[in-house]
């Protein structure tokens, strides 16, 4: 999705599989196409959602509110009954941002400012509830989150006990236990951070990202040390063949950046020089490693793997 600061530019929607899409528009188009997603009972504001997503890479936050007073404002060529109508709509749109993508406006006194300013602007207290309806529902989920966790600490322990030896884990739990910590270090890394690193190419200044980049690199880590760590090659072997499980299963789980770490570890020539431990390894663990370094390697601009991530379809984490 791209915008258009000429007022006068015309929008270009394509369609792909019968669903259009917003290729080109003025960002006064961008504000009308939101505001028309919440015109009507919309399960999904898809486009609105990807507006305030991304909108940072063109516009900043005050202008993007600015634009959207404007457009509140600025509704001449409409007779009573549509103004009214599109200007509930445009509310509605400012709530689902706040609701969504509140840190915009927790981080941004300016943009608070701006805001409040904007609400002492609208013209009946149906508008002025739609807006104060979304505040109060992203405090909800806020407050729902905190008691969910403050409750955890208080529930009492089972006192049932349950080895947390690495020889009693499972090779599905391990994998599962990695694609959770790293669902949970991905979901909190900031869309700032994400332009920060795409326009320096540096992790500098991009904290909880950088958190995620060291998370990859201690996986594959504690794998190698895991394996070396082991007295004789037949220990080294077992242990292998259990992360070669572990990444069968992070494939599965379509944890493609968990899967990179762990295959990483045991094609890695630290690994790779134990002859002996190599030599004890069954078919089927040898021949998988080699697929796995078949499905990763960089050829055709890492071909196989874009095809499969290209195919996947619910819940999945790309290399990053």
């Amino acid at each position: 999705m791209e915008s258009m600061n000429d007022e006068d530019a015309a929008d270009f929607i394509g369609c792909e599989e019968d669903q259009a899409s917003v290729r080109v528009a003025s960002l006064e188009k961008l504000v009308d196409y939101c505001a028309e997603e919440f015109s009507g009972d919309v399960p999904e504001p898809i486009l609105s959602n990807s507006v305030f997503m991304t909108y940072k890479w063109f516009i900043s936050s005050e202008e993007l509110l600015r634009k959207f007073m404007q457009r509140y404002s600025n509704n001449s060529v409409l007779n009573n009954e549509h103004i009214r109508k599109f200007k509930r709509s445009i509310c509605s749109a400012v709530g689902f941002w706040i609701s969504r993508y509140g840190s915009d406006f927790k981080k941004d006194e300016q943009l608070t400012l701006l805001l409040n300013e904007f609400r002492e602007k609208l013209e009946c207290e149906e508008e002025k509830e739609i807006i104060h309806l979304s505040n109060t529902y992203a405090e909800e989920m806020r407050n729902r989150a905190l008691s969910a966790l403050t409750s955890a600490e208080h529930t009492p322990l089972d006192h049932r006990k349950s080895s947390l030896a690495f020889k009693d884990i499972s090779a599905n739990t391990i994998a599962e236990q990695l694609t959770y910590l790293e669902y949970r270090m991905l979901r909190r890394i900031p869309f700032s951070e994400w332009k920060t690193y795409v326009c320096t190419g540096k992790l500098k200044e991009t904290t909880y990202l950088e958190r995620y980049v060291a998370l990859f690199n201690g996986v594959s880590r504690w794998v190698q040390g895991m394996v070396l760590n082991c007295v004789t090659p037949q220990e080294r072997a077992c242990c292998m063949e259990k992360f070669q499980q572990t990444a069968k299963h992070l494939k599965e789980l379509q944890n493609f950046n968990g899967l990179m770490a762990v295959a990483g570890a045991l094609t890695n020539s630290v690994l790779s020089r134990l002859r002996q431990t190599q030599e004890l390894l069954t078919q089927d663990c040898q021949e998988f490693l080699k697929m796995l370094m078949e499905f990763l390697s960089s050829n055709g601009n890492y071909a196989s793997y874009r095809k499969t991530l290209n195919n996947c379809t619910g819940f999945h984490i790309p290399i990053l």
